[in-house]
């Protein structure tokens, strides 16, 4: 939510502020998301109309209008997401709102029985969370914390923080897909709410001095340990600090001559560094696609199909005559094609490299 909303927000008496908050809630917001496949910056419209309604900026009663003036709906399709937004987040809160909620969804055409499961939900999620935190404050803190284990948001951003400046590598080598899509959709749900944290985020990785390689870095003529940190710095003396695609991170991968001396495992853990920074400094624009689902911040682990698929291809130089040069540009193309969804402008463009890398 905006800064204004979250500064009206911390006033919020219990257990208002909570419902507004619960992770519970973050569940239900994003069964909304999904539905109305909403864009990055649709959603985070609609966390900061929920936002609205709770701290009584916006009355519930208007919801149908200011949803066809945010997103330009048609009247009927307004109406269906007031029902939906006021069935999930506002029901819950009726009392506090001082409207009678249930009566304006049968007015919009919904019914209000429909979300009464969802009711049950943030009202048990209330109570079970509240419970967590107090046996957490309570006990000590054990030395390692998984992200799933963390019901406060603001906790997760600065374990995210944290993972970036210190343990990202490790992170990534742990090469587990939940793992991983768990750190995406925590990050991009607090990036939605909180745009500031890109920057945040992104420098923390500029400070990480976790090793990556063996070979110093050459950096402005000087020689610089292979931190993730200084590698970073060495990508920006080579190809500048703006946005890049993926036609400019797959040559600098099979081109720059410290990046070469890496072997295949170490070349796709720094194209994965790079390609996370790219996601955070430059959110949201760097998301690819519209589809949400799609969306990621951290590239995932390889899958074992494409790990199959490129022991295939490495095999193709004796038999094809190509170039060694040629088929490692080949062997990274490919490994990053089925990084991004079908359909998306990234995947058109190294499809394409491909096709003139094969002819």
């Amino acid at each position: 939510m905006n800064d204004y909303l979250r500064q009206l927000s911390q006033s919020l008496p219990e257990p208002i502020g909570s419902y507004l908050n619960l992770v519970k809630a973050a569940d239900l917001n994003a069964l909304v998301r999904e539905k109305y496949n909403f864009t990055l910056p649709q959603f985070r419209a609609y966390l900061d109309l929920v936002a609205a309604v709770y701290v009584k900026e916006t009355a519930v009663e208007s919801l149908p209008g200011e949803i066809k003036r945010i997103f330009g709906y048609s009247e009927s399709v307004a109406k269906q997401l007031a029902c939906d937004l006021a069935g999930v987040r506002l029901l819950v809160v009726a009392d506090w709102l001082a409207a009678d909620v249930a009566g304006f969804i049968r007015f919009w055409g919904g019914d209000p029985a429909k979300y009464q499961s969802h009711v049950l939900a943030l009202q048990k999620a209330l109570i079970e969370e509240a419970d967590y935190l107090a046996k957490e404050w309570a006990e000590p803190a054990e030395a390692e914390e998984s992200l799933t284990e963390e019901t406060d948001w603001q906790a997760k951003a600065a374990y995210v923080k944290d993972m970036l400046a210190a343990d990202f590598l490790e992170t990534l080598r742990l090469d587990d897909e939940d793992v991983i899509g768990e750190l995406n959709d925590a990050m991009l749900y607090l990036l939605s709410g909180d745009e500031a944290l890109k920057e945040e985020w992104s420098n923390a990785l500029l400070v990480n001095q976790e090793i990556l390689g063996n070979q110093n870095l050459i950096i402005d003529g000087k020689a610089a340990a292979p931190t993730l940190a200084n590698w970073l710095v060495y990508w920006f003396s080579r190809q500048g600090s703006g946005q890049f695609d993926v036609l400019a991170l797959s040559s600098f991968m099979t081109g720059d001559s410290a990046s070469a001396a890496l072997n295949v495992a170490e070349r796709e853990l720094l194209s994965k560094l790079l390609i996370t920074y790219r996601n955070l400094k430059f959110f949201p624009e760097s998301l690819a696609g519209n589809r949400p689902d799609d969306w990621f911040i951290i590239p995932a682990p390889e899958t074992a199909e494409t790990e199959e698929s490129t022991e295939f291809s490495a095999a193709e130089p004796q038999m094809s005559g190509r170039s060694d040069e040629k088929e490692a540009q080949l062997r990274e193309l490919r490994t990053m094609v089925d990084r991004y969804p079908v359909g998306s402008l990234e995947r058109e463009a190294l499809e394409e490299e491909i096709e003139k890398h094969e002819r």
